[in-house]
């Protein structure tokens, strides 16, 4: 992208750049590199397929992955791009089809298979941008599905090897009740919906507690069963809905689909806290996982175009899937150092 940082930012092992609001894609393999490797958010989306196609007809045998997602590196207006020595590993693809309820908004995913890690993330949504519903895409030799529009790509990365996890959410936790040494288990749920916690009906914990009339911030539950896990395989799941009164399902708790089993699991209560700063490291090299913060209002883009080598961002609002486990509070990032 710019040529004088080739040479620096690029190993072999973890080849990576990202810049952010960048005034142009200018897209140049380093020596020796095969694939590439991008990603963009909405608002540099149709830069970046330039770049892509130009970058194409300049080097055609190059293998090109390319999606767009809701930020990088907390940024609403970046790109980045990873260069291999060797070609990625295309395992599966399905192409997006005309959906037959013009009311539901499409949606599509990635999956990246690391050494050690795997990872599922949630496309942006681009109908705004270029009137697709996401924007995925390959370039891969003769591959029949080159430059198809995908609602679901699943890539075998080469190379890349987790060696860390550093984890951060905005996340605050509150006391189900005034006895902080009670332990609280799922005693009773159907599907997502919890019916009773100690055999209590589960909304009365919510009801009854007073520092919940503080904030109207988003309520999360920390599910857990067996020994400890490490805090970036911690599961938290959105309260979704709740309260006495909710018509037949009154006393339940509602939390969000990822939920999985909710049998007689242990739960502890946590709220959003926006306020909290996204937190990651850009002097290590690293896959930078984030659920996106919503963004509220427009922000007009800066001068400064900071660029950070050897780190790329996958951010979505929707959360992101990390081996089998879902992330999905606004500010929860997962910083995957790699060698």
């Amino acid at each position: 992208m710019f040529n004088r940082l080739i040479g620096t930012a690029f190993r072999r092992t973890f080849s990576a750049l990202t810049v952010q609001n960048p005034p142009k894609v200018i897209l140049s393999p380093p020596r020796g590199h095969t694939s590439l490797l991008m990603t963009s958010t909405a608002s540099q989306l149709e830069a970046s397929i330039d770049g892509l196609i130009r970058l194409n007809r300049s080097v055609p045998s190059l293998q090109l992955v390319f999606f767009c997602v809701d930020s990088i590196l907390n940024s609403r207006d970046a790109v980045s791009e990873c260069w291999f020595e060797d070609n990625m590993l295309i395992h599966h693809c399905e192409q997006f089809e005309p959906s037959k309820d013009k009311w539901t908004p499409q949606s599509g995913t990635v999956e990246l298979e690391l050494h050690g890690s795997d990872v599922v993330l949630p496309l942006a949504h681009t109908m705004f941008q270029n009137t697709l519903p996401a924007t995925c895409f390959f370039v891969d030799s003769e591959n029949p599905h080159n430059w198809k529009n995908l609602s679901h790509l699943k890539v075998q990365l080469p190379y890349i090897k987790s060696s860390h996890f550093n984890y951060s959410n905005c996340l605050v936790e509150l006391p189900l009740e005034k006895n902080p040494a009670q332990e609280y288990i799922v005693t009773e749920h159907e599907g997502n919906m919890i019916k009773t916690i100690n055999m209590i009906p589960a909304s009365q914990y919510l009801i009854e507690n007073e520092h919940l009339q503080k904030s109207k911030n988003s309520l999360f539950f920390k599910l857990y069963d067996g020994p400890q896990v490490p805090d970036y395989m911690e599961s938290y799941h959105r309260i979704t809905v709740g309260g006495l009164g909710w018509g037949e399902k009154q006393g339940y708790l509602v939390l969000d689909r990822h939920v999985g089993s909710l049998d007689h699991k242990k739960l502890k209560l946590f709220q959003h806290q926006p306020e909290t700063a996204v937190q990651f490291d850009r002097n290590k090299k690293s896959i930078v996982l984030e659920c996106s913060t919503e963004q509220q209002n427009y922000r007009p883009t800066g001068s400064k175009t900071p660029i950070v080598s050897n780190q790329i961002g996958l951010g979505s609002e929707r959360g992101f899937r990390l081996n089998g486990v879902w992330h999905t509070s606004q500010g929860e990032v997962v910083q995957i150092q790699v060698t």
